[in-house]
């Protein structure tokens, strides 16, 4: 068996509103597919930090997904 990475996704949520009703706050996610999976994970955040000073909504949090497939 061996583990064989693939791409990556980046995900930064925003938070872009504030559900009185339920006291919590909104969070919309924008995902980024195809990050290369042996990126350095101080990169991605300063690149997701860099695209979230890009919108008008507060970041929430960064997520990064790794996948990969046994065979």
């Amino acid at each position: 068996m061996a583990r064989v990475s693939a791409p990556s996704r980046l995900t930064l949520k925003m938070q872009t509103g504030y559900d009185n009703d339920k006291g919590q706050p909104i969070i919309k996610s924008f995902s980024f597919a195809n990050v290369v999976a042996n990126a350095n994970d101080t990169a991605l955040f300063d690149i997701a930090s860099t695209l979230a000073n890009l919108s008008s909504y507060p970041l929430y949090a960064i997520v990064r997904t790794d996948i990969a497939s046994l065979e």
